[in-house]
């Protein structure tokens, strides 16, 4: 199974972001994906999941697993638009 760090969450859409230690980027999770047996994911929490190629090509996350607690991540002061533009402007992960 693959690794990764959650980064950003949005529990409106019932989706999230996580960085991939294997792909070098962030990918989008759907909340459909994520293992009913799993604790809830917070940013900064690590998590196992496996990768595979979705109908279009592009990569998909399923099996979504926390394994260890959110440390740190950011801040729960910080506006969710504040959180979401760190992730865009390049500070949730890097694209290869």
């Amino acid at each position: 199974m693959a690794t990764g760090t959650v980064t950003w969450i949005d529990a409106d859409r019932g989706c999230c972001f996580i960085a991939c230690d294997v792909a070098r980027r962030d990918l989008y999770v759907d909340q459909a994906e994520i293992d009913s047996h799993s604790t809830a994911l917070e940013v900064g929490a690590r998590v196992e999941f496996t990768i595979r190629t979705g109908p279009r090509g592009r990569f998909v996350l399923t099996n979504v697993v926390a394994k260890d607690p959110a440390n740190g991540g950011v801040e729960r002061s910080q506006p969710p638009a504040e959180a979401a533009a760190d992730v865009w402007e390049g500070e949730g992960g890097t694209v290869s």
